[in-house]
């Protein structure tokens, strides 16, 4: 059970939400749980830090609704990147406060799991260790 919290510890995950409370409290949430995090509160600005530092993140948790594109968009856009520079995908967290999280959607764009807002911190460990432990998905590679 130490080995599982000494290993939790060392993942670094991007979130993305451009609601500044929300990426507060789910980084405190994250945090608490074990996990490094980093907030960032655009697509842009989490694209550009995956495109300039592919080994820095274990895990991406984005929001589907933010100002630029979509969290799908931004999933699809990490996977082909990723795909081009000969890596595996980024395990993915879709989080959304609307009905946009058909199971499919989710699988298609390379999302191990969704999480409905609002949600709990035991719901978002479940996910976060469910993506981590797939590792990925990738069906978006074919």
């Amino acid at each position: 059970m130490a080995d599982e919290t000494v290993e939790a510890k060392r993942k670094k995950i991007l979130v993305v939400d451009d609601d500044p409370d929300c990426l507060e409290v789910l980084g405190t949430m994250l945090e608490s749980s074990g996990f490094d995090a980093l907030g960032v509160n655009s697509n842009a600005n989490a694209f550009t830090l995956l495109r300039d530092h592919p080994e820095l993140f274990d895990l991406l948790v984005t929001d589907y609704e933010t100002r630029e594109v979509t969290g799908i968009e931004l999933a699809m856009l990490v996977n082909m990147m990723r795909h081009a520079q000969g890596k595996h995908s980024l395990p993915m967290v879709l989080m959304s406060a609307g009905n946009h999280l058909g199971e499919d959607v989710v699988s298609d764009a390379g999302f191990s799991a969704s999480l409905k807002k609002p949600f709990s911190l035991r719901e978002l460990r479940d996910a976060v260790t469910l993506a981590l432990k797939e590792g990925g998905n990738d069906q978006t590679n074919a």
